[in-house]
């Protein structure tokens, strides 16, 4: 459902959504599709639980305004 454009501007991983962009008026439009993808398929989310317009957060992969890189702390008993 969301792997038309996973890695472009959506990442899914479990039970969470990131979608990130560097231009906001873009970053709005991803929004959009993503809750339009999600409502097509019967799929709600909890809007309180929702975080939008922040500019770092910890994941598997660190996400920072133009950049996304892995967080070696999350993954170091994989790689161990």
């Amino acid at each position: 459902m969301l792997e038309e454009h996973l890695n472009e501007f959506v990442i899914a991983y479990l039970n969470n959504i990131i979608i990130y962009s560097d231009l906001e008026k873009e970053y709005k439009e991803y929004i959009k599709w993503v809750l339009k993808t999600l409502s097509k398929k019967n799929i709600f989310i909890a809007i309180k639980k929702c975080k939008f317009y922040i500019k770092k957060t910890d994941f598997v992969r660190i996400i920072k305004l133009k950049q996304i890189s892995i967080d070696l702390k999350k993954i170091e008993t994989i790689v161990s």
